[in-house]
């Protein structure tokens, strides 16, 4: 991201992942839910300087990883 917006002169720093487990958030977070806006309310860290990504859902490798993948 640094190099993409370098001409902005924005700088972005990671300063720290969480982790958080919740069923009903990963079910029920959808845009514009009281779910959602729980989520955020709980999670935000920081202040309007600060970038918070959120991410729900899961990954899923196919049946066939070990011969699809592919290394770059």
């Amino acid at each position: 991201m640094n190099k993409a917006y370098a001409g902005a002169g924005l700088v972005f720093s990671l300063v720290s992942t969480t982790h958080t487990t919740s069923t009903d958030w990963f079910n029920n977070a959808a845009p514009g839910t009281s779910q959602q806006t729980a989520m955020k309310n709980s999670l935000r860290q920081g202040g309007a300087n600060a970038l918070n990504v959120y991410t729900v859902g899961y990954a899923h490798f196919s049946e066939d990883f070990a011969t699809s993948l592919i290394l770059l």
